[in-house]
């Protein structure tokens, strides 16, 4: 199985470090069993981080993007703007293009902020879904409870439980779960034709998707920890 590992990434100042961390780990990363093809889109910073893919002995691809996009990050969060999402969005079309031209099975979009651990890429392909994301808590703000990388309904929001609970709480036990979407670190397979998406307030996607073959089916899902065996 081939797997493409695109990581699009914008970084300055401390979070240039925080490159060199993530890097170390894909080094570290369990490939038995895969090819992995590293491939980076590096925004405005080839100069920081290029010296850091080449010091690593990491055989990698790496492309070089300008341009004032709008984003904004402090010490404390990320500022999105329309514009940097479509930035974005553009990259990682660019990614699946590469993907398709390798020939790659699926294709693992991780930040370039996250530090892996070394068995992260078997358990998502162990998975056996179409599309299956790690998830990792986050405070948003320095007061806030950690929260997921995965949510049931855009912008953000999850589905009230019976007991009271949302949805997200329930995700803290490991296993595998549907969600509504997700990102950061998710593995998407080469037979996945499309995704789909709205805004209007409905879940994202609340079951599996019939693809234009007519009998794929496709769901995004969340993984927790290691896979029953």
């Amino acid at each position: 199985m081939t797997v493409l590992l695109a990581t699009c990434v914008k970084a300055t100042g401390w979070r240039v470090e925080a490159f060199r961390r993530y890097v170390e780990s894909v080094v570290a990363l369990d490939t038995g069993g895969l090819q992995v093809a590293p491939y980076f889109v590096l925004h405005d910073c080839a100069a920081a981080l290029r010296p850091i893919l080449e010091a690593s002995g990491l055989p990698f691809t790496a492309v070089t993007v300008t341009g004032d996009t709008g984003y904004g990050v402090d010490e404390i969060t990320h500022r999105w703007t329309r514009q940097a999402t479509a930035a974005v969005a553009a990259m990682k079309d660019h990614c699946f293009e590469k993907a398709a031209a390798l020939g790659a099975d699926a294709v693992w979009f991780v930040d370039g902020d996250l530090v892996l651990r070394p068995d992260t890429l078997q358990w998502l392909v162990q998975a056996e879904k179409p599309i299956v994301a790690e998830v990792f808590w986050t405070r948003w703000q320095p007061e806030q409870e950690p929260l997921p990388n995965a949510w049931d309904v855009h912008e953000y929001r999850f589905r009230p439980l019976s007991d009271g609970r949302l949805s997200y709480e329930q995700w803290r036990t490991p296993g595998l779960y549907p969600v509504g979407g997700t990102g950061a670190c998710i593995l998407i397979r080469r037979h996945v034709l499309k995704v789909f998406w709205n805004v209007d307030g409905k879940p994202w996607v609340d079951t599996a998707l019939t693809l234009e073959d007519g009998s794929t089916q496709v769901s995004p899902y969340v993984i927790l920890d290691v896979p029953a065996a």
